[in-house]
């Protein structure tokens, strides 16, 4: 009877052992959900704001202040996407206010030409492929010299695939 009572103990202890660690996974799990929700928000909260100094910009007849406004609230729309895969349309669309918001930076020291044809913009191409080698002819071309850089965006198709080219005038690598 002695060991049957100290058996039934252990696996009382056991049980409320158990119960306990529930306990906190759900309290982890409530606090995981809402800094989530937290996240959510947080967007939804910057576009609001984005938006409304684009309009005190437009108010006090700041066109380029309003127009980087729009155009930054873009990127931050496209950038919360979670797609692997997007149409070229989309691409070059958030490629377009991204060197929107350049061009105010860098003035007419950044120069572009974009060379794609209609009938590709239906095609799909990996989620924000394009930008960061926008930006490596940016950081290493516009920003380093003094006459700034011409950058050349070019999309073809080649049978099933989409060739898309981006070519800078900087002086390359060795």
């Amino acid at each position: 009877i002695h060991y049957d009572r100290e058996e039934l103990n252990l696996k009382q202890r056991k049980l409320i052992e158990e119960t306990h660690k529930r306990v906190e996974l759900e309290k982890t799990l409530k606090e995981m959900e809402w800094k989530t929700l937290q996240l959510n928000v947080n967007p939804h909260f910057l576009f609001n704001a984005l938006n409304t100094v684009g309009r005190l910009a437009l108010l006090e007849n700041a066109s380029k202040t309003e127009e980087a406004m729009y155009a930054l609230a873009e990127i931050m729309r496209y950038t919360q996407q979670r797609n692997t895969m997007v149409s070229l349309s989309e691409e070059i669309e958030f490629v377009k206010n991204y060197l929107k918001v350049q061009s105010i930076r860098f003035g007419d020291r950044l120069r572009y030409t974009l060379d794609i044809h209609e009938d590709l913009m239906g095609l799909e191409c990996p989620y924000n492929t394009i930008q960061p080698f926008l930006e490596n002819c940016i950081n290493y071309v516009v920003e380093k010299e003094p006459e700034g850089g011409d950058i050349t965006l070019k999309a073809r198709a080649e049978g099933k695939n989409l060739v898309i080219e981006i070519a800078d005038n900087g002086k390359g690598m060795d």
